[in-house]
């Protein structure tokens, strides 16, 4: 009895790892871009545009 629900139990997962591997055509997230080093910041236009950004900006040229 322990060596069957050892077998299923292998079996259950496998399939969960395999599953899992299956090549997804539509990624959630995106490959990186930019170069090695490089820090890509993400933020609406708006904000990028006003002092959040420009304090964003000064603090990461800073560094």
């Amino acid at each position: 009895m322990k060596k069957i629900l050892f077998q299923l139990t292998v079996i259950f997962a496998l399939g969960a790892i395999l599953s899992s591997c299956s090549g997804d055509s539509n990624p959630v997230m995106k490959n990186a871009t930019g170069k090695p080093g490089e820090t890509i910041v993400v933020i609406p236009k708006n904000y990028w545009k006003g002092a959040v950004g420009d304090t964003i900006f000064h603090f990461l040229h800073s560094l």
